[in-house]
């Protein structure tokens, strides 16, 4: 498949960054043994049981009440994302990552207009999703978030809204580093939380153009990830 035929302003949904996230992106990859899981599943359940303690240590400060807070949401996501599995694209999956597709892009391409997404829905459906080297998110066997590539090029990276903040990008862009040397992009300026999640996991700007490739005047940018 011709690279130029890829969607290339494709959509990272778990795009926003917090401290929370920072500390998860050391671990991008999914955990290579059962006895990793039940360690960091045990270690999460403990801290987190903590909660009444450590909510009453804070003694009424409210940066310590953050961190506390932080804490808590940082073990559980911990816990939600070593159910996480990472799988080969089927033709059964189809509908699904159509779905989490437009469900992802209507909230981050809101400035493109729903009407020209319904349209490239249709080719992501027919032509994107057949055609790449696509990887699927699941928990509990439901797909809840891909990647897709073309060589080293991250055509897609959508994450369903629901299951958004919680690394779930990260594990799938973890997984597309152990097969590539670098990965490279194109993502909308104007999607900001996208951008600014890219950069912080080490993209590093190549280069801008004006319009889209739909000759459309929608800035994007293009970046690149080396192992």
């Amino acid at each position: 498949m011709d690279k130029s035929a890829l969607p290339r302003t494709g959509y990272f949904g778990n795009a926003s960054y917090s401290e929370q996230h920072q500390s998860l992106g050391d671990c991008v990859r999914p955990c290579s043994s059962s006895n990793d899981h039940l360690a960091i599943q045990n270690l999460s359940k403990e801290i987190y049981a903590q909660k009444p303690n450590l909510n009453r240590s804070c003694g009424g400060n409210k940066c310590q009440f953050w961190h506390c807070f932080s804490v808590q949401n940082f073990c559980r996501n911990i816990m939600e994302n070593i159910n996480t599995r990472i799988r080969a694209y089927m033709a059964s999956d189809n509908e699904k990552l159509s779905t989490i597709w437009l469900d992802a892009s209507l909230s981050a391409h809101a400035f493109i207009g729903e009407e020209r997404l319904r349209e490239q829905q249709r080719l992501i459906e027919t032509t994107y999703l057949p055609d790449s080297e696509t990887w699927v998110a699941c928990q509990s066997g439901e797909p809840i978030g891909f990647i897709s590539l073309v060589d080293s090029f991250i055509g897609g990276l959508f994450v369903a809204p629901h299951y958004q903040m919680q690394g779930i990008g990260r594990i799938l862009v973890g997984h597309a580093m152990a097969l590539k040397e670098e990965l490279r992009l194109e993502v909308y300026v104007d999607n900001h939380r996208a951008l600014a999640f890219y950069q912080t996991l080490g993209f590093e700007e190549l280069s801008r153009r004006a319009i889209d490739d739909d000759g459309l005047p929608f800035e994007t940018v293009q970046l690149r990830l080396k192992s």
